[in-house]
């Protein structure tokens, strides 16, 4: 009964991180760490031309939500290589960066894409954004591109990539401007 507590005591989520997998690796091992209790995030996009094939959104990696404490056992999990973060340890996701992957994930838009070759730094001097209108309402990302076909970006800071879709620049508010 006591081994039994301290079990439940451990699965409270608490943050996002991110889960590099083996290459191919993603979709059973989100199985796996759902069947273990894990709340488990795989974006994946659909091909147009085969609704029912879908690829990874990023290649080699899934989000488990859970709490720092017991890191350790989802990378001990078949397919799991490493959680990404700091030297010091694993290194949380915003709860705002996943759920606007969430929120392009389920797009049925063919234009959201993974622009996988795009790193983080690369996209510093873009104009960040809150878009106002449409599925993204709320979302915060960044400007990339020029007008009139501007690209919105919600970028995954963890995994120095960007996940983009074209927007109405009617739909984008400077974050500045934001409330």
């Amino acid at each position: 009964m006591e081994h039994s507590s301290i079990l439940s005591s451990t699965k409270v989520p608490e943050a996002w991180y991110a889960v590099q997998t083996r290459p191919c690796a993603e979709r059973s091992t989100a199985a796996i760490l759902t069947h273990k209790g894990y709340e488990v995030f795989y974006p994946v996009r659909r091909r147009p031309h085969s609704p029912r094939l879908e690829s990874p959104l990023f290649a080699g990696y899934l989000f488990c939500r859970t709490s720092k404490h017991v890191c350790g056992r989802i990378v001990t999990t078949p397919g799991v290589v490493r959680l990404l973060g700091i030297p010091g340890g694993p290194e949380p996701i915003p709860d705002e960066e996943v759920e606007g992957l969430r929120r392009m994930a389920e797009q049925s838009d063919p234009e959201v894409q993974s622009t996988l070759g795009t790193k983080v730094p690369e996209l510093a001097t873009a104009q960040r954004v809150r878009v106002l209108h449409g599925p993204l309402r709320g979302v915060v990302g960044q400007i990339v591109g020029e007008a009139p076909r501007r690209r919105f970006v919600v970028c995954v800071q963890m995994l120095q990539r960007a996940v983009s879709v074209t927007l109405d620049p009617r739909w984008l508010q400077p974050e500045s401007q934001a409330v």
